[in-house]
């Protein structure tokens, strides 16, 4: 319940003169630095996966990130079958972030989420899988844009995809900034791939 506003006079060193300027509620944001958005992913991803999976992510230092001007190499486990989660985010700054993983932590993933063993993981197919994997995206990336959001850079989020296959190759919007962050988990890799644009 709202407690009555009392009728009171302003004292006179409370008076705010008509050319003063009230201070602005908005601070400036920021500035995103190349250290400040792999602080961002990196706790997104390993947020995530403690909190679900009870796993850790381990980011591969000297492979994260990968600069724009290097042609990143998928690592050996990323080159059969994987799945790869996606969610945008689109406000003060835009992008895409994309999770890959292989099919083998997949199964790990579903099953420790959804509590099944190995064979009710395998009977329920793709379908349950991609569910998972894009419910286990959405929370990574909304880690990541409550983080920026505290940075002052407000977006909201897309509704995750995944697509699965072989031979996925994921190319940058035009003008969009890419970086590359590899991790390990259970001894099996993970890319989380940053693309963006700010406003």
């Amino acid at each position: 319940m709202m407690e009555p506003i009392e009728d009171t006079a302003p004292e006179a060193d409370e008076v705010v003169s008509p050319s003063s300027s009230p201070p602005s509620s908005d601070p400036m944001p920021t500035a995103l630095t190349e250290e400040l958005f792999k602080e961002c992913i990196e706790q997104a991803v390993q947020k995530v996966f403690q909190t679900m999976l009870q796993k850790n992510a381990v980011p591969v230092h000297g492979a994260s990130p990968v600069p724009a001007t290097e042609q990143w190499v998928r690592p050996p486990d990323l080159e059969g079958v994987i799945a790869v989660g996606n969610v945008g985010f689109a406000g003060d700054i835009s992008g895409l972030v994309f999770i890959y993983l292989p099919e083998s932590l997949v199964h790990t993933i579903v099953g420790g989420m959804l509590g099944m063993s190995d064979q009710e993981v395998l009977d329920g197919g793709r379908e349950v899988a991609s569910d998972v994997i894009g419910e286990l995206t959405n929370m990574t990336v909304g880690v990541f844009k409550n983080r920026i959001h505290d940075l002052g850079y407000p977006c909201k989020l897309t509704i995750p995809t995944v697509v699965w296959g072989s031979e996925i190759a994921i190319q940058p919007p035009r003008g969009a900034v890419r970086r590359t962050y590899l991790f390990q988990v259970d001894g099996r890799s993970v890319i989380a791939d940053l693309m963006f644009k700010e406003d």
